[in-house]
Parts: C-alpha cells; structure tokens; sequence
C-alpha cells in the first residue's frame, strides 16, 4: 500500500541520516602529528605514547571535548604534515624561531630549553667542539645551532639523521664525537646510556621556547 511505501521510505531516509550525523557520545577528533623518539617530551613505553607532550595534548583535547588521532612521523616530516593538512597540529619540542614562524604557526611557548651536548668527555664551550663530528637531527633547531658552530670554529663537521635513536647509535659506535640537544633529552638519554657525558652550552641561538604548530 502507499502508507507502506511511505513507511519504508521514511526507515531508509532515517537509517541513512543516522549513519550521516553524529551521536552525543561522539566527539570529533584532532588529527596530532608527533615524533615519538624525544624523551622526555615524547616516546614511547609499554607500546603507548607517553611523556609530557602527550600529557599535554591529551590535557588540550580534553578541554576542546576532542578525541586525539595520533601519527607518528619523523621530525622533518611533521611542518610538511601540517601545511599540507595530513595532520591538524603537531606538537614535537619545536622551537619557535622566526625562520620557522614565515611557514607555520606556534602556540604560546610551553617549555624553555638549553643546549645539552652528549658526547664521551665533558664540554665546557663550543669552542672545544672543533675539529669532531656532531650529529644532529634534521630540521631541528639543533642542526642550525650545530652549522652556526661549524661555522665559527675549526674542523666540525654535521651530520643529520631523522631519528634520535639513530643519532645514539652513532654515538655508541664511535662514528660521531658529539650530539646536540635539549638537555632534558639529553639527561634522559644517559639514564640507559650512563657511560655518556651530558654538558651544558652557551646556546648561540636566543629562540629557544618550544611550541605547537598549526597550518
């Protein structure tokens, strides 16, 4: 009959509107870039996320009622990630410069650094950074502030890789003399590598603050 018709017709267009619109218990989701190697800001234990970044981002979805879809990428992928809007934000211990600040936008600064150097001796100065081998991780404030080092001092030369862990594993062997980082990371590290020296430098560059980015 026409009531039937008219009946089924109206389950269809409900069924569909109701796979079409969101229930109350459903939030929408925030598409977060991370480089988990980076402790104790981001890495990962027990096979979870953890650290302070991700307390945060955590605390920062929570307040937008927002769940977190998280992608973990290498750091130099992470600005193309966002300008390219494959993730919303990232957020991974970067340093608000104003090179940076020409392609992307930063939050407020969250956390203030210092440049940390691992090696097998004590540091006192850049100085006595000539004549080694600094590894470094790409696109990373670190890489400018090792180049502007080798810039002013003898004999150094910069190595980039993509991961940190990489970079400590050229440190154990020998094929690198230095790795320059944030010295909370650099602390960290030492903690399963006690035979590593961490020293603290004079930073050559004044932007240190770290902050989220967004497109």
């Amino acid at each position: 009959t026409i009531a039937a018709i008219v009946l089924a017709i109206g389950i269809l267009f409900f069924n569909y509107y109701k796979k079409q619109t969101p229930t109350h218990s459903e939030k929408p989701s925030i598409r977060l870039g991370i480089s988990a190697d980076n402790p104790p800001f981001t890495f990962v234990k027990d096979g979870a996320f953890v650290g302070f970044e991700i307390d945060l981002a955590h605390a920062l979805s929570s307040r937008m009622n927002h769940t977190l879809d998280i992608l973990d990428l290498d750091f130099g992928g992470l600005i193309p990630a966002v300008k390219n809007d494959i993730i919303d934000l990232a957020i991974a211990g970067f340093n608000i410069t104003e090179e940076r600040k020409k392609n992307i936008a930063f939050s407020d600064n969250y956390y203030t650094g210092e440049t940390g150097v691992i090696s097998n001796q004590a540091f006192s100065s850049p100085a006595e950074l000539a004549h080694t081998k600094i590894g470094v991780q790409h696109g990373s404030v670190w890489e400018a502030e090792a180049k502007k080092i080798a810039a002013t001092y003898e004999g150094i030369e910069v190595i980039g890789f993509h991961r940190i862990n990489q970079i400590v594993q050229e440190l154990e062997q020998k094929t690198i003399n230095a790795i320059l980082i944030d010295t909370p990371v650099a602390r960290q590290i030492t903690q399963s590598h006690p035979k590593f020296i961490v020293s603290t430098l004079a930073s050559l560059n004044e932007e240190q603050g770290m902050g989220v980015i967004f497109k």
